[in-house]
């Protein structure tokens, strides 16, 4: 009998989106689930976790725990903005640190072959781009992301690193993106 190739796929979004269409379809294939062994991890969100229940995936066991702080930009108070501001800033790098910590975990528990990330807006999760980045340090035969918009020069994450934004991206063997428009943006 055949083994079954290691396969990580991870996806960080706030909600359930049209992006994560290619996991519920290749979670939903059974010639696909045999031949992999698929893993699937996400950072929770009730939207998202909802999400995966009205396509019948009910993956509570998998859920990789990384964490994100989001500013909502619906938040009508200065002041409550002003203060979730600065909360966002003093907590970001302990998030930051637990997040390598917990990706990089992740990688050494699954030792997976093949790496699918699903990264929704672009450049999206700082999750997603750890993720693409730790893969240098493991045995990956192929890796993937998922990318739906452009890069965004004005970013901050772009902003913060673009050095570890670029690293992260040439880390992977595949950009898979909606346009042709994206992919020339590099």
């Amino acid at each position: 009998m055949k083994t079954r190739k290691k396969l990580l796929i991870y996806s960080d979004c706030d909600f359930f989106a049209g992006c994560e269409n290619i996991i519920t379809i290749l979670l939903n294939d059974k010639n696909f689930s045999q031949k992999f062994d698929t893993k699937y991890y996400y950072r929770y969100t009730k939207k998202y976790f909802e999400g995966l229940k009205k396509r019948k995936l009910d993956c509570r066991s998998n859920i990789s725990g990384t964490v994100n702080t989001r500013q909502n930009p619906n938040d009508k108070s200065k002041i409550f903005r002003a203060i979730k501001r600065i909360f966002i800033i003093l907590t970001y790098p302990f998030f930051l640190i637990n997040n390598v910590i917990r990706l990089y975990k992740l990688l050494r528990k699954i030792n997976p072959e093949y790496v699918l990330i699903n990264n929704g807006g672009f450049p999206g999760s700082i999750n997603c781009l750890i993720l693409s980045y730790l893969t240098r340090y493991f045995e990956i035969k192929k890796s993937a992301i998922i990318l739906n918009n452009q890069p965004d020069n004005h970013h901050f994450l772009y902003k913060l690193s673009p050095r570890f934004f670029y690293q992260s991206l040439n880390n992977l063997d595949y950009i898979v993106a909606g346009s042709e428009q994206t992919i020339a943006s590099f």
